[in-house]
């Protein structure tokens, strides 16, 4: 008799957002609430529901957006609301995000229709407000979403703008990750890097691009037994987009071309980085042949040469 095979299992797409709250004044829609604590701004959209801790999920399948519309939305970048760029992004007119002026919270099998505000809350709908915009001011690299499904061993690719190699997007999310659900994140190597390092040391000594960390504690209940709980943790896997500038002869052809088309540098003589390869600006959505071909084979080379399977 035969071994039973297993039920074919497909990927899920999860894709984040950051959602903030909105009131509408005299001069029309304004955010009051910052995105902070991480229940309340990250808004995940997946093909079975989309919504948030703190807006509540929906499962309606008509929706304000399709696919393609949830990934360019995740990764708007320049925003006229959020980050470093909302004063030049506003001055330029750029309302690359989404505003959702009743975004309604509910299932579709207590009601076919939305609600009218009076049936509300007879079907468990809420309605509020919402402006979405790119995830990476919420959780910029992806994490949230998986620990709140307690998957035992995630990957995270941090290919954020980080010139200097001080990984802030992690310690962000080890901040916030304490704040809101009171566990720690810790990856080893990456904590053992100071924060007020130059680019200069930082690039010597980062020798991997790929580090070992973890996720705990989460108390389990493993038994109807209210004595029988078990403290479990997450395993992560942390890839960080990078290159060891002592071995450029390691890498792919185009990663070799492109590196040396930009001076063979890892920053400018005084020290100020000035967004080399492969950290250069997330704004930056038009790729010629030859950048594009770089990072795709630098990941590459990443996954195949540096992640132990």
């Amino acid at each position: 008799m035969g071994v039973p095979r297993p039920a074919r299992r497909l990927p899920l797409p999860l894709i984040n957002v950051t959602a903030s709250p909105v009131i509408y004044g005299r001069g029309g829609p304004q955010l009051f609430e910052d995105p902070d604590a991480l229940h309340q701004s990250v808004f995940e959209i997946t093909p079975l529901r989309y919504g948030s801790e703190g807006f509540g999920f929906t499962d309606l399948e008509e929706r304000p957006f399709d696919f393609g519309g949830a990934v360019a939305l995740s990764a708007v970048a320049l925003d006229e609301k959020h980050g470093a760029g909302a004063g030049p992004a506003a001055f330029l007119g750029l309302g690359l995000g989404l505003y959702l002026n009743e975004f309604a919270s509910g299932s579709k099998l207590a009601s076919t229709d939305l609600p009218s505000e009076g049936e509300a809350d007879i079907y468990g709908w809420r309605r509020r407000p919402a402006y979405l915009s790119d995830g990476g001011f919420s959780d910029n690299i992806g994490l949230y979403s998986m620990v709140r499904r307690m998957c035992q061993h995630t990957i995270v690719i941090d290919a954020s703008h980080d010139p200097m190699l001080r990984f802030e997007s992690y310690r962000r999310m080890k901040k916030l990750l304490r704040e809101d659900m009171n566990v720690d994140f810790t990856v080893r190597n990456i904590d053992e890097l100071g924060h007020n390092a130059t680019c200069q040391v930082q690039a010597d000594g980062f020798q991997t691009p790929v580090r070992r960390g973890e996720i705990r504690a989460f108390p389990v209940q493993m038994s109807p037994n209210p004595r029988h709980r078990a403290n479990v943790g997450i395993k992560v896997t942390y890839i960080k987009l990078s290159m060891n500038r002592d071995r450029i002869d390691n890498y792919p052809a185009a990663v070799q071309d492109y590196y040396q088309e930009q001076g063979g540098h890892i920053c400018s003589p005084k020290l100020l980085c000035d967004a080399p390869f492969p950290q250069e600006l997330t704004t930056i959505i038009n790729y010629f042949s030859l950048q594009f071909r770089a990072y795709r084979q630098l990941g590459e080379h990443i996954v195949r040469k540096d992640v132990p399977w």
